[in-house]
């Protein structure tokens, strides 16, 4: 049987037996969404006179004729049928709709016997479903500016939807605050604004989520983002409800476990700011990458989350490498030796001997070199978003060319604390406003153009390649399958040099690691220390 599958929300997009249709005309590829989307038969007149209004009825009719003639040669079949003076699609064809089936998937549970605020778990995941279809407005940047009666059919098609949409964001959220899953329900909310951004409640909401999980400082910034929105937008404050539970969170702050206290380490001709958490019979060194800033980690909540769940098992120890963050700033640029040595510093300080290295991107070269050289103080090795070498080599072909490197280390140079290249570090959060604001803020903290330069240039000259095989120390490599910053390829090769390497790939293109489907990448590091720790 034939088949035509609309996409509609957002720009339309039309199949036909899975072959993609392209259309000469706007009024035609209008014409066949309202047929679908209407699901009803029309007759002729009043087709002519929605898409045609400024013509006469003969001449609108003719409009209607040939719009239909091309509609058939532009598909390469004919999709709509006709009796006596209607036309309708054909009955015999299998139409999909992705706002058919938002819709079934919304109203799913309409019916049964629960409140709306309190749905069953069936229908929780019929609500979640029609969320994923909604990916944006109904026919979002698709118009017919003289056609004003089909706008307005459009307007209020899509006033429908966002209205749905709308009321399972808000009874998600709900659920998921009553439940005690506050990540759960911020993501809901999150969603919420992006649809509302100047609605309180749904900044209300996301605040409660915030404090219910522990994220003072992220309500704080909720609740200032809600007050800036609503002057700008509306030219009001917030209301009495909104400053009561803004006040709730200042109490609740002072109330807060305090942050782990920063403390230096002396390193050679360096002091080294590190911070400790968590308990466990094993500690984990986090090597990070090219910046970092231990204390204004505390204000991502995703960061939080994780050293806060790694730490359940494990004592963590996390540094500002020299150059950056909060650690002594130096007059040129660190080798790979005198990184290795802070780290060797820092674990005698702390009192850990046999540790296992978590690293994360460029931090893979000083974990490399610190498992070779001291392989009695590393029980194990976590590379994850690593890569051997920085630029292209002969056996190396998936990296960036040096010239290629160049133009995206002047680009990231130029449009630093801007905030700049979240596109490529975190593609599913690139637009988030909050994380926009940390992450230029953390630019700005943790170096200066000049230093993130240098550290740069250092990246763009490291290899590894060659000492991979005297690795002896148990490894697990972790690759996101799409990370748009360091090729998967990279990940892979790391796998395959390094002797007994365990690998796990994982879906996703984020590659900061705090982010997208981190139960995946928190189970596999768990093991790991599992393994390792008995």
């Amino acid at each position: 049987m034939d088949e035509i599958t609309l996409r509609l929300f957002g720009a339309p997009h039309v199949a036909y037996n899975q072959r993609a249709v392209s259309f000469r005309l706007q009024k035609e590829l209008a014409l066949l969404i309202y047929l679908a989307q209407t699901s009803a038969a029309h007759t002729r007149l009043s087709l002519a006179t929605l898409f045609w209004p400024e013509q006469d009825t003969s001449r609108a009719l003719g409009s209607l004729r040939r719009t239909l003639y091309q509609l058939k040669i532009d598909i390469g079949a004919s999709v709509v049928e006709f009796h006596s003076d209607q036309v309708r699609m054909r009955s015999d064809l299998t139409i999909r709709l992705d706002t058919q089936k938002f819709l079934m998937a919304a109203h799913a549970c309409s019916h049964h016997a629960h409140s709306p605020d309190s749905p069953s778990a069936t229908c929780v995941a019929s609500l979640k479903a029609s969320l994923a279809l909604y990916q944006d407005d109904f026919l979002s940047g698709f118009s017919l500016p003289d056609c004003l009666y089909f706008d307005e059919w459009q307007y209020f098609e899509r006033e429908g939807l966002k209205s749905d949409y709308l009321r399972i964001v808000a009874s998600l959220t709900a659920y998921y605050e009553r439940r005690g899953d506050g990540e759960r329900g911020a993501e809901i909310a999150m969603l919420w604004l992006r649809r509302e951004p100047c609605h309180e409640p749904a900044h209300r909401a996301l605040m409660r989520l915030f404090l219910q999980t522990g994220q003072i400082v992220a309500a704080r910034r909720q609740y200032e983002m809600c007050r800036r929105i609503l002057a700008d937008q509306l030219g009001v404050a917030p209301g009495d409800e909104t400053e009561r539970l803004y006040r709730q969170i200042g109490a609740a702050r002072h109330d807060s476990q305090p942050r782990p206290q920063t403390r230096y380490v002396r390193s050679g001709d360096a002091y080294l700011a590190v911070q400790t958490m968590g308990e466990g019979d094993i500690d984990i060194v986090n090597i990070g990458g090219f910046i970092t800033h231990v204390e204004q980690l505390w204000d991502e909540p995703g960061l939080v989350r994780f050293y806060t769940r790694l730490g359940r098992s494990a004592r963590v120890i996390v540094y500002d490498k020299r150059g950056v963050g909060l650690s002594d700033r130096v007059g040129q640029r660190p080798t790979t030796e005198q990184h290795v040595a802070d780290v060797r510093a820092i674990l005698g300080e702390v009192g850990a001997n046999h540790v296992i290295i978590f690293a994360v991107s460029d931090g893979a070269a000083v974990a490399i070199e610190l498992a070779i050289t001291y392989p009695e103080q590393v029980a194990g090795l976590i590379i994850y978003g690593g890569q051997a070498k920085g630029v292209q080599g002969d056996d190396y072909p998936w990296a960036l060319t040096e010239e290629q490197y160049e133009r995206w280390s002047d680009r990231l140079v130029k449009g630093w604390g801007g905030p700049v290249n979240l596109e490529y570090f975190t593609p599913t959060c690139a637009h988030d406003e909050r994380l926009r604001l940390w992450w230029a803020q953390t630019q700005r903290l943790a170096a200066s153009p000049g230093a993130v330069k240098a550290i740069l240039d250092g990246i763009r000259d490291s290899d590894v390649r060659a000492v991979l095989p005297r690795i002896a120390v148990p490894t697990l490599v972790i690759h996101r399958r799409w990370d748009r910053s360091v090729h998967v390829e990279s990940g892979r090769y790391l796998a395959n040099n390094i002797p007994h390497a365990q690998y796990i790939e994982l879906p996703g293109d984020d590659h900061w690691w705090w982010v997208g489907d981190t139960e995946s990448l928190h189970a596999a590091v768990e093991r790991f220390v599992t393994r390792i720790g008995h």
